[in-house]
C-alpha cells in the first residue's frame, strides 16, 4: 500500500461519521403536534379578551319565598328579575386533536360543550340563575398571523390571534418540544420574512 492510500485510509478513519438528522418541516410540526396530542394529557385553554378560559353569560336574581330557615327548605320562588351580565371562569378543555388544515393552518378541536344552567347561591334565600354559552368545539390557528409564541412551565401561549390559546402539557420538557414545534410553524409561514425585517 503506497503513502497516498494510507492517508486516504486514516483521513476516512478519522473523520467523524455523519450524523442523518431528521430534516425538521413544516409537515414535520404538525405532525409532531397531533402525535403530541394523541397521547391525550393536553388540555387547552382560550382567552377572548376577559381571562383564560372566561365566559360571559346572562343571570337573573332569584328569590325563594316561605324560605324556612330552622329546616333550610326553600319552598318556591318569589320570581326572577334584575338581569345582568356576568362572566364565570370555567374548566380546561381536553383537547382532541390538532390537524393540519393547509401548510400554514392547523386546526384545534375539543369536546362541543352545550349550553347550560347553574345555580350560584348567594346567602340562604337567594340565588343567581346563570346560563352559561354554548362553547364551539373547534378554533383554527393560522400561524401566519400568531404574533407569539411563548413557552410557560408546562404551557405553552400562541398570541396574535383571536382567541389568544393556551395549551397545558403533561411535562415541562414536553412543553419546550411543543413551543419550538410551534415557534417552527410560526416563523415558516411569517408573512414579512421575505421583507428583511
Amino acid at each position: 500500500m503506497n503513502v497516498s492510500h494510507k492517508i486516504w485510509l486514516l483521513a476516512l478513519l478519522a473523520a467523524p461519521f455523519p450524523v442523518h438528522a431528521q430534516q425538521q418541516t413544516v409537515e414535520g410540526a404538525h405532525l409532531f403536534l397531533s402525535k403530541v396530542v394523541e397521547q391525550g394529557a393536553t388540555t387547552f385553554e382560550i382567552d377572548s379578551g376577559s381571562g383564560w378560559n372566561t365566559v360571559s353569560a346572562d343571570k337573573s336574581y332569584c328569590r325563594y319565598y316561605n324560605y324556612d330557615t330552622a329546616s333550610g327548605i326553600r319552598a318556591g320562588e318569589y320570581g326572577c328579575g334584575d338581569y345582568k351580565t356576568s362572566t364565570h371562569r370555567v374548566a380546561d378543555f381536553k383537547l382532541t386533536s390538532i390537524t393540519k388544515l393547509v401548510r400554514c393552518s392547523s386546526q384545534i378541536s375539543t369536546p362541543e360543550v352545550q349550553a347550560k344552567q347553574i345555580e350560584v347561591d348567594d346567602g340562604p334565600k337567594n340565588y343567581w340563575n346563570v346560563r352559561l354559552p354554548y362553547r364551539k368545539p373547534s378554533y383554527v390557528i393560522d400561524w401566519d398571523k400568531a404574533a407569539e409564541v411563548r413557552q410557560e412551565g408546562s404551557s405553552v401561549v400562541v398570541r396574535g390571534i383571536k382567541p389568544a390559546m393556551r395549551f397545558n402539557l403533561a411535562s415541562e420538557p414536553l412543553a419546550t418540544r411543543v413551543a419550538y414545534a410551534m415557534e417552527f410553524l410560526r416563523t415558516q409561514c411569517d408573512a414579512t420574512s421575505g421583507t428583511g425585517f
